[in-house]
């Protein structure tokens, strides 16, 4: 293997057709060099496929190897087909510089280049205003950063870091007699994302969180007193003072204490990590003086001093050199089998999702979307669009479209309609694999065969007495080959993989359905549902469950518009 780090390859040519100014240029400059590096990220892996699971285990995760090699062509393809928008002011005629919109991504940020590159541009947009908004609001705004000690495996460290997180941030939780009294109970507005890297020394994987939280008063970060600082004021001689809390830490050669000093904060987050914590800093945003000189307002300064927890969770440039290629490749599939279905960002107080449904506790500007939400002028004002394709190692000359390239980006009732139908055996597909991967974890920790259950939603039954669809509790059935030998965990890959294609089965048929002339659709709805009884018929066992969960949404449209229209 030879000694050789991955870098960031670089633009080889000026986009066909365009200047290297014009505005179709600056649109694609960035998707350029973020694809390009996705697609050497694929070829180092791809090449690298038949050494990736050597020392990896279905055992602990929840993927299976059809799964890696489903999200290895989902990234190879992602962002090969480009929409832009460019707005047009139909008063004067002027148009605008063309922006991305959309693409074909794969959804994979964790370790898609391209697509954490978009998340990290449109974070930074939705969330700039929010950031200002609080930094007017709250006295005092700060920058945590937590650090674990490093960990031999993606899981391990992941895990370990995401327990103590939720472990230190629940000291501060509201409970029914007030707050816990944790400092982060005086987190007014906050946002956090692990951010994925191995640590420069070690080379193990070394993650680590970032927040930014505003408060109404001061956390509780000092180290030391002010007697304490008074008392011994050269900082030569800060191993004299007295803390004001002491951290249990190993004794060494070089210090013989068996603690270090620390603040309430910093004990906190101690405690949560078993005491094993390897850093904890704060740092208190303040109006930097080249800011106000450049007559940058305060609530900007915040925000420029924020921009780090707003970036792409993973540094894909963190590779050690030594073996960094067959490394990167390893790491592909570690860092996915330990992210897979967590959110690694997260949201507090008034920029939390639930506090937006509290009147008095909204900000005014978060909306309720995702990252990958286009960023172009929207179909009702009358923008260009514009299409560009991936060929040959860059984007082609952008072309002119009619109408969107991709369908269903619009809000609009046909729309939603569609994505509630879909949803919903999306949603009993999802549910049905839980139900097995939680089985298959019981089994591995304690040797029990326990039924996969799950919770099955009854559309057809009127809704609750709190206005809820009915959900009643529901099991599947082991397959014969995985009661015969349990302990070979590729019978559970084998029972996942099986249901995974029986889903695919009825979300192609719905679509199928949807692409449908309106006008025809529903007259051919008793052919499709014909076509997916073939399906159910030639099923096993639980494989039927996902074919049924089709047939009750084509069937039950009333039911579908019912649960899709707005409360």
């Amino acid at each position: 293997m030879p000694e050789t780090t991955l870098e960031n390859p670089q633009i080889s040519a000026p986009i066909p057709g365009q200047a290297e100014d014009s505005p179709a240029w600056a649109a694609l400059v960035r998707p350029q060099r973020l694809k390009s590096w996705s697609s050497d990220l694929v070829a180092i892996v791809d090449g690298q496929a038949e050494d990736l699971f050597t020392d990896w285990s279905f055992r602990p995760g929840a993927l299976t190897r059809h799964d890696f090699g489903h999200i290895l062509r989902k990234i190879s393809g992602c962002g090969s087909v480009l929409e832009l928008r460019a707005a047009v002011d139909h008063s004067t005629g002027d148009v605008g510089a063309p922006v991305l919109h959309a693409a074909n991504f794969c959804g994979q940020h964790t370790i898609c280049p391209f697509c954490a590159g978009r998340v990290q541009d449109r974070r930074l947009a939705k969330w700039e205003k929010p950031i200002k908004w609080a930094a007017q609001k709250f006295r005092f705004a700060y920058m945590i950063t937590a650090t674990t000690a490093p960990a031999e495996t993606w899981r391990a460290d992941i895990d370990g870091l995401r327990d103590a997180w939720r472990g230190f941030y629940l000291k501060g939780q509201k409970r029914i007699a007030g707050r816990s009294p944790g400092e982060w109970g005086k987190v007014k507005a906050g946002i956090a994302k692990m951010e994925i890297k191995r640590g420069e020394d070690s080379h193990l994987p070394h993650c680590h969180y970032h927040a930014l939280v505003f408060t109404d008063e001061m956390l509780n970060y000092e180290i030391w007193s002010k007697e304490e600082r008074a008392k011994w004021p050269d900082e030569k001689d800060a191993h004299k003072r007295e803390p004001n809390f002491k951290i249990p830490w190993p004794v060494t050669p070089a210090d013989s204490r068996g603690w270090r000093a620390g603040s309430k904060l910093s004990h906190e987050w101690s405690e949560a990590t078993g005491f094993t914590a390897m850093g904890f800093r704060v740092d208190p945003i303040r109006w930097k003086p080249e800011h106000k000189r450049e007559g940058v307002s305060f609530a900007e300064s915040v925000y420029y001093q924020s921009i780090e927890v707003l970036k792409y969770s993973t540094k894909f440039d963190s590779s050690p050199a030594t073996g960094a290629e067959k490394l990167f490749a390893r790491d592909f599939i570690g860092i996915k089998d330990a992210t897979y279905n967590r959110r690694l960002f997260h949201t507090y107080g008034f920029f939390h999702r639930d506090a937006r449904k509290a009147i008095n506790e909204v900000c005014p500007f978060l909306l309720d979307e995702d990252d990958f939400t286009g960023g172009g002028p929207q179909i009702y004002d009358g923008p260009l669009i514009y299409e560009s394709r991936w060929r040959d190692r860059k984007y082609s000359e952008l072309e002119s479209r009619s109408k969107p390239v991709f369908k269903g980006q619009e809000r609009t009732l046909t729309g939603q309609f569609r994505r509630t139908m879909l949803n919903r055996v999306q949603g009993k597909f999802r549910r049905m694999r839980t139900a097995i991967v939680e089985s298959k974890k019981i089994f591995a920790e304690s040797g029990d065969l326990v039924h996969a259950a799950y919770m099955q939603i009854d559309y057809d039954a009127p809704l609750d007495g709190h206005g809820r669809l009915v959900q009643r509790p529901a099991e599947i059935n082991f397959p014969a080959y995985v009661l015969e030998n349990p302990e070979d965990f590729s019978n559970w890959e084998r029972w996942i993989d099986s249901l995974s294609e029986s889903f695919k089965v009825a979300y192609q048929a719905l679509q199928d359905f949807f692409s449908m002339d309106s006008e025809t659709r529903f007259e051919d709805q008793f052919r499709a549902a014909d076509a997916a009884r073939y399906w159910e018929d030639r099923s096993k066992g639980y494989q039927d469950e996902v074919i049924r969960a089709f047939l009750e949404v084509l069937n039950s449209p009333e039911g579908c518009a019912r649960s899709a229209a707005p409360s």
